[in-house]
This record gives C-alpha cells, sequence and structure tokens, in this order.
C-alpha cells in the first residue's frame, strides 16, 4: 500500500494503479473474514484507485477514454465508501457522479 502512495505522489501513476490492485486481489473477497483494519485499507485502495482513474479521465483528450476512466472511477469509489463509508470517500464519489452527470 505504502508502494501505492509513494508512486502516486511521484507522479507513477500506472506503477501505483498497479501497487493498489496487487493489494486488492491480495486478500479475500469475503469481508465477513477480514478485519476492521484490513477492510479499511482495502477501501483506502479503490479510493486511491479512483483518483488515478477520475485525475486520468479529467486529462484526457479522447472522448472514450475519458468516460472509460470516468466509469472506472464511479466502480472504485462506490467500493471504497461501500466497504468503508467515510465522507472523503462519499465525496470523491459524489464528485465522479457529477462529472459523469455534467
Amino acid at each position: 500500500m505504502e508502494r501505492g502512495e509513494y508512486y502516486y505522489s511521484v507522479n507513477r501513476l500506472q506503477d501505483a494503479v498497479l501497487e493498489y490492485k496487487q493489494v486488492i486481489n491480495s486478500y479475500s473477497n469475503d469481508m465477513s473474514i477480514l478485519d476492521s483494519h484490513t477492510i479499511e485499507m482495502l477501501a483506502n485502495a479503490h479510493h486511491n484507485l479512483s483518483v488515478i482513474y477520475f485525475r486520468r479521465g479529467h486529462e484526457s483528450k479522447d472522448a472514450i477514454e475519458k468516460s472509460l476512466y470516468m466509469e472506472k472511477a464511479e466502480v472504485e469509489a462506490k467500493k471504497a465508501y461501500d466497504l468503508y463509508p467515510k465522507d472523503t470517500y462519499k465525496k470523491t464519489w459524489d464528485n465522479i457522479k457529477k462529472e459523469l452527470e455534467g
């Protein structure tokens, strides 16, 4: 997780995406067997992915690519909020939905 945050901070977004996905894929999809710390970490990984996809969508000049990134961002933001309902995650999700509607 920390490596993904480092990659994001130095603008190595693809490496950050790979790190966050690796974190997510290394845990079970069955939330009932995970402790609260792990669930919070997974929510954070999904949130960070949503932020990266949102940023990429915003930066894209291609309408189709922009739409695809925004859709991915919404999916990840929703997962983050569903896992760990936090105001920050909800704001991110709301901002992405506004962008998709606008």
